[in-house]
């Protein structure tokens, strides 16, 4: 990874069924999708709490503060929780920009619908917010599956 080590916030929404992976949960029904939905959140917790980053994860609805706390406490305090707060999803990203730029130079920001996003990703992006303001990854859907800013 380059000079400044990046903060990576994890937007993860809590797994009740019928709410998560909805496309998936026709195949296999809501409960199964939501499942998926709670590994691919462990996934990531895992993957990334041994990275020289900051980390935190920043959870929707708010008023499930308790199982997103369950969700971390085995990694002993490497990660930070956030609520999103209110708001479609656009203004929390906006929310969430603002506030880790005022502390962090370089922010990355994933969905817990990137499982397969690895600590090689996360130094590329680190790499690219060296000479870029904005990095995208964008997703086949149309959506993206990470954004990354350089507040410098």
């Amino acid at each position: 990874m380059s000079g400044v080590t990046p903060h990576l916030g994890v937007f993860a929404k809590y797994w009740e069924p019928g709410k998560v992976k909805t496309r998936l949960a026709v195949t296999i029904g809501n409960q199964a999708a939501a499942t998926v939905y709670r590994v691919f959140v462990d996934i990531l917790l895992r993957r990334f709490s041994d990275t020289g980053c900051s980390r935190e994860l920043v959870f929707s609805p708010d008023s499930r503060e308790q199982e997103f706390r369950e969700c971390v406490a085995e990694h002993q305090g490497k990660w930070v929780l956030q609520p999103q707060g209110p708001g479609d999803l656009g203004e929390r990203m906006h929310r969430f920009f603002q506030r880790t730029l005022a502390h962090s130079r370089k922010v990355i920001l994933i969905g817990t619908d990137s499982p397969t996003f690895s600590a090689d990703h996360l130094g590329q992006t680190n790499e690219l917010l060296d000479h870029k303001q904005v990095v995208l990854g964008p997703s086949e859907d149309g959506g993206y599956y990470l954004v990354a800013a350089n507040g410098a």
